[in-house]
């Protein structure tokens, strides 16, 4: 049951991503458009090891409050319950990590611990 209901939020959360890219797409490609090959570059540069650096700092954080995570599964996590950020308010990325760091065995005290910490 919690793997269908963790497959269930996981496409709603994905889908609601995707909606919300479809609906603001003349701004993207407006915005895109507008970037020269130069700015490009700097921004992946820049931007690419943010994603991992930060998934690295909470699951460490994570690992120093007793929580036992792989670096793949808090990569999963962290990627799933930040979908969570286009719901309105802004909590909701740190419940689904809370959620979805219990179903991986980590205790809720050791994940709101760490959301805390990150906060």
């Amino acid at each position: 049951m919690k793997k269908v209901l963790g497959t269930t939020v996981a496409t709603l959360l994905i889908g609601l991503l995707l909606y919300a890219a479809w609906s603001q797409r003349a701004v993207l490609a407006q915005g895109l458009a507008a970037l020269t090959a130069g700015q490009l570059i700097l921004i992946l540069v820049v931007m690419l090891p943010l994603y991992p650096l930060s998934v690295l700092a909470w699951h460490q954080l994570l690992l120093g409050v007793g929580g036992k995570l792989t670096y793949r599964e808090a990569l999963a996590v962290w990627m799933i319950s930040n979908v969570a950020r286009l719901l309105p308010g802004t909590i909701w990325q740190w419940v689904g990590r809370v959620y979805l760091t219990g179903t991986h065995g980590v205790s809720t005290l050791q994940a709101l611990l760490s959301v805390a910490y990150e906060i």
